[in-house]
């Protein structure tokens, strides 16, 4: 379960982010992920029965991830985690919900886990770039309206 960490370890200096996907699957691997990391940034979908599995799985996943009362080995600390609200429409109901999680999901993980003030908008650019295996920041450069670009949003 360390050796991941172990590996990052060797190739810190030579990069200023490494980012791993770990898809959301709960397994060995996205443990050794999460207790390999500094920070994990998690997406979280606006609706509503998303947002709860979302919620329930991941608090649930972090509890699990503890080490036990007593336990004299040394264990890694488990990193701060960041909700990142994606897919938002402009609906009331979206914007609520994302408010909702915003104040759940810091109450249930006693403060372990943030949602962050940007959020990624839905928006056709998003799977226009991901039919075409581009960035999107490059297809949608600006935008007109309230909604921000791609290239605003990602900057």
């Amino acid at each position: 379960m360390y050796y991941l960490k172990a590996a990052l370890h060797k190739i810190k200096d030579e990069y200023d982010f490494i980012l791993i996907d770990s898809q959301g699957a709960s397994s060995i691997m996205q443990e050794s992920i999460i207790l390999a990391s500094d920070i994990l940034i998690s997406p979280i979908v606006p609706e509503a029965l998303d947002s709860q599995e979302f919620m329930r799985g991941t608090i649930q996943m972090l509890k699990s991830l503890e080490p036990p009362v007593g336990l004299s080995i040394p264990t890694p600390p488990i990193p701060p985690l960041y909700g990142l609200i994606y897919k938002q429409d402009r609906t009331a109901d979206s914007l609520q919900i994302a408010n909702i999680i915003r104040k759940q999901f810091y109450e249930l993980s006693d403060g372990k886990v943030s949602i962050l003030d940007t959020f990624v908008p839905k928006l056709s650019a998003y799977a226009k770039a991901a039919a075409r295996h581009e960035p999107v920041h490059r297809i949608e450069t600006t935008r007109t309206g309230p909604t921000p670009s791609a290239l605003e949003v990602y900057t």
